[in-house]
C-alpha cells in the first residue's frame, strides 16, 4: 500500500500542479504526506552550504514556502510534514526517500517531460532510475490552467499477469475513492515475423489467427475483471487493441481523452531481470506526455534512517511545529 508518500518541490508552478494528486491518493490510502524542499546553490551565493547564516536564511524561506502548501493541504484534513535540506537536488531527494521511507514519490518534471535517464540527465531522471520506490509522474504546462480535479479516469494496462492484478487492485481502489472512471486496457503484440516469412500466405494467415486468438482471450480477461469490479461506485470500461509496439498502443489508448491517469506495474510477465523497470513500464516512463503513476513491485531496500543533510540541517517538523536545531 501507500503509506506515506514524498512530495518534491522547487517552488515552480508546475511542481505545485501535484496539489490534487496528492488529495486523490490521500483519499484512496490515507497516505502520510511529506512536503520536501531542496536549496541548491545559486549564483553569487557560493557561501550557501559552508556558512550558518546563509543555510539558516535558506532554510527559513525553504519551511515558508512549504508551510504555506502545507496549510492548503490542512484545509483538507491532511497533516503534512515539512522537510528542507541542502544539496544537489537528485542526491537529497533520493536521501529523504530512504530517510522517510517513502513509498511513493510524485515528481512534476519541467520542460518537456521527455524524462533523461542518462547521468547528465535532470533530476526527475536520475531519481527514478535509482530508487526503489513507486512513481507518480505529473505532466503538466506552466501555461494550462490547472484543474481542481485532474484525474477523470484511472487507465491500467493489464497482461493477466499476478504484477498487472496487483497494480489493478491499487488503481481500482484509487478510483473508487475519487469517484471516477477504470479503464482496463489489454494490447495484443502483433508477432514480429523474419524478413521473408511474411510473405508465404500460410504464414501470414498463422500469425493472424495467433493475433485473433490472443485478443480474444485478452477480450473474455478483461470482461471478467470488469463484472469483478463494476459497481454504482465505480464504473468500469475495457478497450483493446492489436499493435507492433504494445508501450506506443497503450500510451493512445490512455491518453487518448484528456484527465487520464495511467497506472501500471514496473514489471509484468517477463521474469525479473534485476533492473527496476520493465521494458513497457521503463519506455512510458521516458517519452509519455500524459501523468503516469508506476507502482515497484520490487522487495524495497532497509531504509537509512540516518540524517546526512549536512551540519546545517534542521530536523523535519511537522506543519505547526518548530523543528529543532
Amino acid at each position: 500500500m501507500v503509506h506515506r508518500i514524498l512530495v518534491p518541490l522547487d517552488g515552480s508552478v508546475v511542481a505545485e500542479r501535484t496539489f490534487p494528486y496528492i488529495l486523490a491518493l490521500h483519499r484512496a490510502f490515507g497516505s502520510e504526506v511529506i512536503l520536501f524542499r531542496v536549496v541548491e546553490a545559486e549564483p553569487g551565493r557560493p557561501g550557501l552550504f559552508s556558512e550558518s547564516m546563509g543555510w539558516r536564511l535558506a532554510d527559513a524561506e525553504g519551511r515558508s514556502y512549504l508551510k504555506k502548501i502545507a496549510e492548503r493541504l490542512h484545509e483538507h484534513g491532511i497533516e503534512a510534514e515539512i522537510d528542507v535540506a541542502a544539496g544537489y537536488a537528485a542526491t537529497e531527494i533520493l536521501d529523504a526517500i530512504r530517510r522517510w521511507d517513502a513509498d511513493l514519490v510524485i515528481l512534476a518534471p519541467n520542460g518537456s517531460g521527455k524524462i533523461d535517464f542518462s547521468p547528465s540527465g535532470g533530476t526527475s531522471g536520475k531519481v527514478i532510475s535509482s530508487a526503489d520506490s513507486s512513481f507518480l509522474l505529473v505532466q503538466a504546462s506552466p501555461e494550462v490552467k490547472p484543474a481542481e480535479s485532474p484525474v477523470r479516469r484511472v487507465v491500467v494496462p493489464m497482461d493477466g499477469s499476478p504484477r498487472s492484478e496487483w497494480a489493478l487492485n491499487l488503481a481500482a481502489a484509487l478510483a473508487r475513492a475519487n469517484g471516477v472512471e477504470l479503464v482496463l486496457v489489454h494490447v495484443v503484440a502483433r508477432p514480429e515475423l523474419l524478413q521473408g516469412a511474411g510473405t508465404s500466405t500460410e504464414v501470414s494467415k498463422l500469425a493472424d489467427q495467433l493475433v485473433e486468438a490472443n485478443r480474444a482471450a485478452g477480450l473474455q480477461y478483461l470482461e471478467e475483471r470488469k463484472r469483478q469490479l463494476s459497481s454504482s461506485e465505480l464504473p468500469v470500461s475495457i478497450r483493446v487493441a492489436v499493435a507492433g509496439s504494445v508501450p506506443r498502443a497503450i500510451h493512445d489508448l490512455a491518453f487518448q481523452e484528456e484527465g487520464s491517469l495511467l497506472v501500471l506495474s514496473a514489471h509484468g510477465r517477463a521474469p525479473g531481470s534485476g533492473w527496476p523497470y520493465g521494458g513497457v513500464a521503463w519506455t512510458l516512463l521516458s517519452g509519455s506526455p500524459g501523468s503516469t503513476l508506476v507502482f515497484q513491485d520490487l522487495p524495497r531496500r532497509q531504509p537509512e534512517r540516518t540524517d546526512r543533510r549536512g551540519r546545517y540541517a534542521r530536523a523535519p517538523s511537522r506543519f505547526g511545529g518548530s523543528g529543532s536545531e
